[in-house]
């Protein structure tokens, strides 16, 4: 199963299935946040706002479209037995936190798709799915930076760094890497300028200032420019 992008079923040989509805998409996507876990079929009722009749259709519609193997029932409930990317993405991202990691990271990176949970990621039952898992590709983005940093590939650091930010400006890690890059790749002024860029940022739209790491780094590449 996929949720890292539009919600779609992966056979064994790798042939891709679009669910023809919204509504065994939707189905399908909160059985795969629960995978080989039994949901009850009265909750699964109110979650998704059907009656358990229609709820009895989606599924019979679904087993037509994937085969009866895929949504499993029992006599409380139905449960997706099939294994989903984004449980396989949070298993490479969790070994990714020492040096080395890069292909793990970039294996990691390659099953996102799209945005998590596509068309549903504004849901109530969605959201915080798809915010946990948006926050954990922004960090498998981070270590990949990092990882291209420790290999002396800064071009491509700041290339990947850029684009995260502009994306994330929040973030103080992405921040920090991309002024490293910068500044590894000897471009000290670019790199003083990124966190010029990043505390008027902080100051214009939370009233706050960056983090004491941040501003240790802004520090030391000022010392580095200075007359030796």
């Amino acid at each position: 199963m996929r949720v890292l992008g539009p919600v779609q079923i992966v056979d064994e040989h790798g042939a891709v299935t679009d669910p023809p509805s919204v509504s065994q998409r939707r189905l399908l996507a909160v059985l795969a946040l629960n995978a080989r876990r039994t949901m009850r079929a009265d909750y699964l009722s109110d979650l998704l706002g059907v009656s358990s009749g229609a709820l009895r259709t989606t599924v019979s519609r679904l087993r037509r479209t994937a085969g009866d193997g895929l949504v499993r029932s029992d006599p409380i409930g139905y449960r997706l037995d099939a294994d989903v990317d984004a449980d396989v993405f949070a298993t490479l991202v969790a070994g990714t936190g020492e040096p080395g990691h890069l292909a793990r990271i970039d294996r990691a990176l390659s099953l996102w798709h799209g945005d998590a949970l596509d068309e549903f990621a504004h849901e109530a039952w969605a959201a915080a799915d798809a915010a946990r898992l948006g926050e954990l590709r922004a960090v498998a983005l981070e270590r990949r930076a990092a990882a291209l940093i420790d290999l002396r590939r800064f071009g491509e650091a700041v290339a990947e760094l850029d684009v995260l930010v502009a994306r994330h400006p929040w973030r103080d890690g992405a921040r920090r890497l991309l002024m490293e890059a910068l500044a590894d790749d000897g471009r000290h002024t670019e790199a003083l300028h990124a966190y010029r860029e990043y505390r008027d940022f902080l100051a214009e739209n939370a009233g706050a200032a960056p983090s004491d790491d941040a501003r240790r780094l802004a520090a030391r590449l000022v010392r580095e420019r200075l007359p030796h």
